[in-house]
């Protein structure tokens, strides 16, 4: 299950570990896989005080598709 984002519930289809790219114009979400965002150290404030379980990171974005619209709007 991703977390709520836009005030909507959304399920994660892929049940691998990933992160996400959220588009805060139209909302799509975006799986992604990398290696250097799993490679990322939990500060050990987190992991002293806590029982770490895991972490993605969410990243929000204008994609590209929206910039491109954004861009015919204004005759760029």
């Amino acid at each position: 299950m991703v977390t709520p984002i836009h005030n909507t519930v959304r399920y994660d289809a892929m049940r691998e570990h990933h992160h996400h790219v959220v588009c805060i114009t139209c909302k799509k979400i975006m799986d992604i896989e990398s290696e250097e965002l799993d490679a990322i150290k939990i500060p050990d404030i987190i992991a002293k005080q806590n029982r770490f379980i895991d972490f993605s990171v969410h990243f929000s974005v204008i994609c590209s598709e929206c910039l491109e619209k954004a861009k015919q709007k204004v005759g760029v």
